[in-house]
């Protein structure tokens, strides 16, 4: 998963494979992606140390695959060059090992509608888990991310959701938006944290 700034306008980018499924259980499994990427307007840069970048022509044309330090620095750029900012955190699923990331990975942004995956994560938690929730509960959360719906968002959303979801994932990062407690949209998210939760 991850998030586009399109004239200042972030949207959730949708990177499912074939096969994920659909509905709210195949919204969550294509969120288990190797990497979270949110892009923002701004400036930002790399943890590892600076490389010359190639150009896509030099990168196709090579026989070694690109490293995800590499293949991440490009990105980075590339966005970086239509005055994008790239707040990217690659990790391992199976080790938990970071493979690449910016600089920026940990600074707090907007979560806008990645937190919709939280929300859903909070009543599917609260209800004891996926079979034990009822389906008419499972309906809203897969109406809510299938379409992005800012209003059932809105009218599931609960002040303790955040913070309960943080914590059951380890994201220290993540938090409401503290001038706004009430208001999902505005909460605080980290590209870490959120791999950290995908």
């Amino acid at each position: 998963m991850g998030m586009q700034c399109d004239g200042g306008n972030l949207r959730l980018v949708d990177v499912r494979s074939p096969g994920l499924g659909g509905g709210l259980q195949g919204a969550l499994r294509c969120g288990l992606l190797l990497c979270a990427v949110l892009g923002l307007i701004g400036a930002g840069g790399l943890t590892e140390p600076a490389r010359a970048v190639a150009s896509p022509v030099d990168v196709a044309a090579s026989t070694t695959p690109p490293t995800p330090g590499f293949a991440t620095g490009w990105a980075a750029y590339a966005a970086s060059t239509r005055g994008v900012t790239s707040f990217i955190s690659v990790v391992d699923r199976g080790t938990g090992e970071v493979w690449a990331r910016t600089a920026n990975a940990d600074a707090q942004v907007a979560s806008e509608s990645i937190i919709k995956l939280y929300l859903a994560a909070y009543y599917l938690r609260l209800y004891g888990g996926h079979a034990a929730t009822p389906p008419s509960v499972k309906n809203r959360l897969g109406y809510m991310l299938r379409f992005s719906d800012d209003a059932t968002a809105s009218a599931l959303f609960t002040a303790s959701a955040i913070p309960t979801i943080a914590a059951a994932y380890g994201m220290p990062n993540t938090s409401n938006a503290t001038s706004s407690v009430g208001y999902w949209g505005a909460a605080r998210i980290t590209a870490s944290d959120v791999t950290t939760f995908l």
